[in-house]
């Protein structure tokens, strides 16, 4: 997986709950521990009981900062001051432990100085690299500090073109990679079952949907859309009354759950949408393999995990018009940025014949999610 110059690999994440972040990471580490000439070690700014709990079977060394607790999402204040610890804390440990790649996932991991000083005065040299898991709104501070980002690291990479344009627009280095994110080989098996019960339909059986079911999973965090999916919902049903025996699972859970479920309360939504909370994988394989389609109403993404496990899958999704939602799906499928386009996308989604063409079309284009490519990516991004 890496040459055999390199021992030591230490991943840096300063972890919520659990995200797609987490999710993809704790697989990584997993999938770098198999080789037996990497000594992997997984760096933690906080406590966090998801990635121990992944990886206790494994070989892993796990250093973290004890002080600080994993939470669903972040205030700005909070991140702050998360941040200014973690920053003095990391600087300490990097500066009394040598690692051969020093690979970060989260703020402030690519702003480290005093390591990366002490560095040119090793006779063997650590390697940083820093991936960008999130898309952010351009702004000209941000872009300074992407600038300065970039003469500290090595390299720094992307999961998305969207997540890379929004840090450097116009500004192009062989430093600057886009990697994107994979998803398990479950969910590819998942995909190849569709597609058989598809190729077994008769023509004559491409009617329209009359009972639908259709899940959305996410974090329950601002800018993930659910309560604006929730109000066009209510506003779709009224209108289009043939739809009210559809059911909407959400998995996922946050600081807006009560909110959220307060709103589909008020909107007498409670036998149509369900909230399942924070779920096993186990019960997101069976949503998704039993689920007619699936909604993406998120605009707070760097590479969607759940996007590419609907893609993995083969499973048809529209959704809010959003660069990196567009990078998974590309031409696709079918998105919306409003109220008439989402009752737009409804509507055709109803048809079988619809959902079985985005289904081969998901089925053509979902490579890029498999692990063999990207591990192969950061394997070279490591030996370079």
């Amino acid at each position: 997986m890496v040459s055999n110059s390199v021992q030591k690999i230490s991943h840096y994440l300063s972890p919520v709950f659990k995200g797609g972040g987490e999710v993809l990471l704790a697989d990584l580490i997993k999938r770098q521990s198999l080789d037996k000439k990497n000594k992997i070690i997984l760096i933690l700014g906080a406590e966090n009981e998801y990635m121990e709990k992944e990886l206790q079977n494994y070989f892993i060394n796990i250093i973290k900062l004890r002080y600080l607790k994993s939470q669903f999402s972040y205030s700005k204040i909070e991140t702050i001051l998360r941040a200014i610890i973690q920053y003095i804390w990391l600087n300490q440990v990097l500066t009394f432990n040598h690692f051969d790649i020093f690979h970060s996932h989260s703020f402030p991991a690519q702003y480290l100085l005093i390591p990366k000083i002490l560095n040119f005065f090793k006779i063997k040299k650590t390697k940083y690299i820093h991936t960008k898991h999130i898309d952010a709104k351009r702004k000209l501070f941000k872009s300074i500090l992407w600038i300065i980002a970039l003469k500290l690291n090595d390299n720094i990479t992307f999961v998305s073109r969207s997540s890379r344009e929004s840090a450097f627009r116009s500004f192009d280095s062989k430093k600057l990679k886009v990697i994107g994110n994979p998803v398990s080989g479950i969910f590819f098996d998942i995909g190849d079952e569709r597609i058989r019960n598809l190729n077994n339909i008769t023509l004559n059986q491409f009617g329209n949907y009359k009972e639908l079911k259709i899940c959305v999973i996410s974090r329950l965090v601002k800018g993930k859309g659910h309560l604006e999916l929730i109000n066009f919902i209510s506003k779709f049903i009224q209108k289009n009354s043939q739809f009210s025996n559809i059911t909407i699972s959400i998995l996922g859970d946050g600081p807006l759950r009560e909110k959220i479920e307060n709103e589909i309360n008020l909107l007498n939504l409670n036998k149509i949408i369900f909230m399942f909370g924070l779920v096993e994988q186990q019960k997101v394989l069976d949503v998704i393999k039993n689920s007619d389609f699936a909604i993406h109403p998120s605009t707070n993404e760097g590479l969607s995990i759940s996007c590419l496990q609907y893609l993995a899958s083969c499973l048809p999704t529209f959704a809010k018009q959003y660069g990196p939602s567009f990078d998974v799906f590309e031409g696709n499928t079918l998105y919306y940025d409003n109220y008439d386009s989402f009752e737009e996308c409804f509507l055709k989604f109803s048809s079988k014949k619809t959902l079985s063409n985005i289904s081969y079309s998901f089925l053509g284009s979902r490579d890029k999610a498999k692990w063999s490519k990207i591990v192969q990516e950061y394997d070279s991004l490591y030996k370079s």
